[in-house]
């Protein structure tokens, strides 16, 4: 569906380019927590739980079902959208403002980091290895009861084998949170640091040999920045700062006019007509356009 929508409603891209993105996310949740549903399988046996009756004498009244099973999705859905959004935030969070000070003690503090695709990936990893620790020390599958009883199943894995695989699971969420904390792009209005775990890059304006104002996949702007070793560097597109990234996209759009660096759009009416119907980014299109002309 994502890649029909961008390829015929959006017009963001390809069709494959639409379907790829989920479905490496999908692929990513499904082979972390592949190891807790094989040992579900295995140690579940023969026994079967699916044909047992209901007690029609015991049925409570439609509505009051109806509201029970409500608030049961309710509360799973919060719990779900806190252990695969949430805690990768705040996890995100104290990488940012603990492992990344050192790497930022030489720049000025108006820095902005971004890796918002990375974030996305390490999110969706270290959210599945936490929902798979979960689901392993729960009863057949974490947070759901028998749904004919309403009482948790018995965990039939032995404690050594989920011992086992919870040091396993912890390994890789650890491996996760490292290359996340140590993969990231850094500006400053000095210049940009590329930092690709134990290897880094450092560039100033001076070397950047293009830059260009382009519209987003969400309809926003991007500043994308091509430096003379021919890598590009998008500025705005899904960014953590400790200021306003759009007052950084202003004050770099007027160093590198200054610098003598050529601006390659070509057609700012037709870019204007593109971007998202909101005056904020109509208004902000006119402050760099002035900049640059």
């Amino acid at each position: 569906m994502r890649g029909l929508g961008t390829r015929f409603l959006w017009h963001n891209g390809s069709f494959l380019y639409g379907f790829s993105y989920p479905f490496v996310l999908f692929a990513i949740v499904s082979i972390v927590c592949l190891p807790t549903y094989a040992l579900n399988k295995k140690y579940a046996g023969s026994e079967s739980e699916d044909n047992v009756e209901i007690d029609s004498g015991s049925k409570q009244p439609l509505p009051l079902q109806v509201f029970k099973g409500v608030g049961k999705l309710l509360l799973e859905i919060c719990v779900f959208l806190f252990v695969f959004i949430v805690i990768p935030m705040l996890e995100g969070n104290i990488l940012y403002y603990v492992f990344r000070s050192e790497n930022m003690g030489t720049w000025k503090d108006e820095s902005y980091c971004l890796n918002s695709n990375l974030f996305v990936l390490y999110a969706v990893a270290a959210s599945a290895v936490i929902f798979s620790i979960l689901s392993l020390h729960s009863s057949k599958l974490a947070f759901f009861s028998d749904p004919n009883t309403g009482e948790r199943r018995p965990n039939r894995i032995p404690k050594g084998v989920r011992r086992r695989f919870t040091v396993l699971f912890l390994g890789v969420y650890l491996l996760t949170t490292l290359l996340y904390s140590s993969w990231f792009d850094l500006y400053t209005t000095e210049g940009l640091r590329v930092q690709r775990f134990l290897f880094h890059t450092e560039y100033t304006w001076e070397q950047a040999e293009s830059f260009s104002v382009q519209k987003s996949s969400q309809g926003t702007l991007s500043l994308i920045i091509t430096m003379q070793d021919g890598k590009n560097f998008n500025l705005m597109n899904g960014a953590s700062s400790s200021g306003d990234m759009e007052e950084m996209g202003l004050e770099l759009t007027k160093q590198l006019k200054e610098k003598g660096i050529p601006c390659l759009v070509k057609d700012w009416d037709r870019l204007r007509e593109d971007l998202h119907k909101d005056d904020y980014w109509q208004d902000y299109m006119d402050e760099l356009r002035a900049i640059i002309e």
